[in-house]
């Protein structure tokens, strides 16, 4: 829930969309829609007329700018964030070992060279007791204990002290919590490219459990915007109204699930998610910034 509640405003982040943008970059897709409703309606000598052309050409940008001010309004109704970043992290869990491996990359080098170097301190120590006592769990159990100490010792180290304190011209600090710049530019590179891209984020909207709402809110925009643009005449000239607006829905809805792909590389550019999480992320409180690892090793703490 970090980064739904803390990193990424949502609203705030799709307002940064440019509906004028967004309508140039989509006006071939517009064009190759037009026609295929014009072909399925059986209205493709409409098209030949120049002046038709262009006014179904601006038309659908006209729609497309209006339509992307709705979903900038309700773009919460349409896109579960949180629901789509666990299903990501969740569907393929090498999505979300390779994000803790690459925010504590230190932090994991760091337990297994202090594993390396205090473990074999202390299995000096155990030898030794080992030459005076010598029963036959000794070495087992001495193991075990062995192993934890250094654990413990390592991961406390990583976590504690949480917020700096200076002993005389020292300061101490645990080694994670001293690479936060560090890490809030790993962890937010690392969502953004690997889950939050501009292609997966329109999957989610028109394909995740929230897809219902944005069609419904498609199919209403064209009954409001589009369908009462289109003259009377041309509408009944061998197609009913009722007829036409069903085309219109469907050719659409479909149209627009493959031409988005025009404002991937626009959008990945202009929502910018990476720099919103890392600077928000780089700010946080040390005690919040403290638990976006420290789960992932208290089961080690307690084992």
């Amino acid at each position: 829930r970090i980064v739904t509640t803390r990193l990424i405003d949502i609203k705030e982040v799709f307002r940064r969309l440019d509906p004028e943008r967004v309508g140039v970059l989509l006006e071939p897709g517009m064009n190759r829609i037009a026609e295929n409703i014009a072909s399925e309606l059986s209205l493709g000598w409409a098209l030949e007329s120049p002046a038709v052309f262009v006014g179904i050409n601006a038309q659908g940008n006209s729609f497309v700018r209006s339509f992307t001010r709705l979903l900038q309004d309700r773009i919460t109704d349409v896109l579960d964030l949180e629901g789509m970043i666990v299903a990501a992290l969740v569907k393929d869990k090498r999505v979300l070992v390779d994000l803790f491996q690459e925010c504590g990359r230190a932090e994991l080098k760091f337990i297994v060279d202090t594993g390396l170097y205090l473990g074999f301190l202390l299995g000096l120590v155990q030898m030794a007791v080992w030459l005076v006592f010598d029963p036959w769990w000794s070495l087992g159990v001495g193991g075990a204990m062995v192993g934890f100490v250094t654990n413990l010792i390592a991961i406390k180290l990583l976590f504690e002290p949480v917020e700096p304190k200076r002993i005389g011209p020292f300061k101490f600090q645990g080694l994670f919590l001293t690479r936060q710049k560090e890490v809030s530019k790993a962890f937010a590179t690392f969502l953004r490219t690997k889950v939050l891209t501009s292609e997966n984020l329109w999957e989610e909207i028109l394909r995740g459990p929230r897809s219902g709402v944005f069609f419904k809110l498609l199919c209403q925009h064209i009954d409001d915007k589009l369908l009462p643009s289109i003259p009377g005449r041309l509408a009944e000239a061998s197609v009913g109204r009722e007829r036409l607006r069903s085309v219109l829905q469907s050719a659409i809805a479909r149209g627009l699930s493959r031409e988005i792909c025009l404002v991937h590389t626009y959008a990945d550019d202009t929502l910018r998610l990476e720099e919103e999480m890392r600077e928000k992320m780089s700010r946080m409180p040390s005690p919040e910034f403290e638990r976006v690892l420290h789960p992932i090793f208290q089961e080690d703490e307690l084992t």
